[in-house]
């Protein structure tokens, strides 16, 4: 029986698409793939072809071979036999006589069978998300962060003021210091406080002197600074409860601003606290359930005083001691409280042995002697001196530093870019069961998959071929137009 020719075939010229398979159009229906390949874009159609075999790959059309080399896409439609279209890519144009060529092709097994099988929930390595929250993708990624660095060096605003703290059994006290309770904790010594200024040191010297006058030295027990904000004279008196709060850097790392929001976490971008006595903790701040970065200041009351930043809200627990920072607050001081004169005297003493007379009854001086009184007088005064104490910690008094440092730490610009223009292309991390994203941002949405999952109506050889492209990883673009164009805004609407 004659069948009439009535095959129709298309050939298109700058069809962005190849048989790699890095980029794939997405359409939302058949109608809306029809409409753009069969809106008249095609270079040549022509109808009323002979069968054309989709496993052959080969075809002959009476076209001169000429003015189809620039032609990279065919679709075609055996009618006589359904109105299923196919779709290919060109892969060669052999010139057979002057009015006729052969094309060879290689069917785009992802157009043709588009709506013909279906995605089925599978193991999702990457893709584009269909929201950029701050925090909701913590995945680890492949990509080189570089040094971090910081925009800003501040402190808890608390510990400036300090204050000089005598310890003792009560040197004023006429009958022994019994004790009392400093910030909760019991003490047998007691702390009398003066602050460091010029009236508060002259304040303690007076005490020191009098120490001396009443020959109570044995009751020191030392003498420290420590932050005034820790200070708690009263007994009984609660330990200090001080609220901090640092701004979550969400707008830019350094000179650039990020497209991807997951550049705004942790390891990224975070809030780093250094004591600046050798430790830093890092707090990342999609971790605090608070706007910003909240934190408790404390600290007791002591001769080994230690304070902690205790953060607050943060990882879903309302004071997180577990991760709080800690430093030691208290420097200890040197201090005096025996008479220099005694040491003075005894010096003298062993320079006056050293005079004698010699042979003939002249005066002379043993000058070994004299070094060794001088020498030996000095170690006395020194004895005697009694200094006590020692100044540990001194610098980050002395350069008004001691507090804990709070940075706003991130990587370098160059890094960011780098980094946000890998998330641009590939989206983020996913590794987790579910139905591949194709159609989740406004210009482009990539997926890559292992193990993809696909059910329909489809060849097994192509079904195969479907799972491996996403498998290979794919970007699916809305509009031909558009295809590797990754300067577009293709955040979440």
């Amino acid at each position: 029986m004659y069948i009439e020719p009535n095959t129709t075939i298309k050939l298109y010229s700058g069809i962005p698409l190849d048989n790699t398979y890095e980029h794939t159009l997405y359409f939302a229906s058949l109608s809306a793939q029809n409409a753009y390949f069969h809106g008249g874009i095609a270079k040549y159609t022509l109808a009323n072809n002979s069968y054309q075999r989709v496993e052959r790959g080969r075809m002959r059309i009476e076209k001169k071979a000429d003015d189809l080399y620039d032609c990279n896409y065919i679709a075609f439609q055996n009618t006589n036999y359904g109105n299923k279209w196919f779709y290919a890519f060109i892969t060669g144009v052999e010139y057979i006589n002057n009015v006729t060529s052969e094309i060879t092709f290689e069917l785009d097994d992802m157009q043709t069978y588009f709506f013909d099988v279906v995605l089925k929930p599978c193991y999702v390595e990457r893709e584009h998300s269909a929201t950029d929250v701050i925090g909701e993708n913590l995945n680890p990624e492949p990509v080189e962060l570089g040094e971090l660095v910081s925009d800003d060096f501040d402190g808890t605003g608390e510990m400036g003021a300090k204050s000089i703290v005598v310890a003792s059994a009560g040197i004023d006290d006429v009958f022994p210091y019994k004790g009392t309770v400093y910030t909760g904790v019991f003490s047998g010594v007691k702390y009398e406080d003066f602050p460091k200024t010029t009236q508060g040191v002259h304040d303690l010297i007076e005490l020191l002197d009098n120490i001396g006058t009443q020959l109570t030295a044995e009751r020191m027990v030392g003498i420290f600074m420590i932050p005034t904000c820790f200070v708690k004279p009263n007994a009984f008196d609660p330990i200090a409860q001080l609220p901090i709060s640092k701004t979550k850097n969400l707008a830019t790392l350094g000179t650039y601003t990020p497209k991807n929001k997951k550049l705004f976490t942790f390891p990224y971008n975070y809030l780093g606290v250094n004591n600046l006595q050798g430790d830093e903790t890092i707090y990342k701040y999609e971790f605090f359930d608070s706007n910003d970065c909240a934190f408790t200041l404390t600290g007791d009351y002591s001769i080994n005083g230690q304070a902690f930043l205790i953060p607050m809200a943060y990882k879903g627990i309302p004071a997180n001691y577990e991760e709080a920072s800690s430093m030691n607050t208290t420097v200890q001081c040197s201090y005096n409280i025996a008479s220099f004169i005694e040491g003075v005297g005894n010096a003298g003493l062993q320079i006056a042995s050293a005079k004698g007379k010699n042979k003939a009854g002249e005066t002379i001086w043993n000058k070994n002697a004299i070094v060794s009184g001088v020498l030996k007088g000095a170690t006395s005064v020194l004895h005697s001196a009694n200094f006590r104490g020692v100044t540990n910690s001194t610098i980050l008094y002395a350069a008004s530093i001691l507090d804990f440092a709070f940075m706003h730490k991130h990587i370098q610009p160059q890094f960011a870019k780098r980094i946000d223009d890998f998330f641009d292309k590939y989206g983020y991390s996913t590794n987790e069961i579910k139905v591949p994203n194709r159609n989740v941002r406004p210009h482009w949405c990539y997926t890559k998959t292992n193990g993809c999952v696909v059910v329909g109506s489809a060849p097994i050889d192509s079904v195969r071929h479907i799972c491996s492209i996403y498998d290979n990883g794919i970007t699916f673009w809305k509009s031909a137009s558009e295809v590797g164009d990754y300067t577009l805004d293709n955040s979440p609407t």
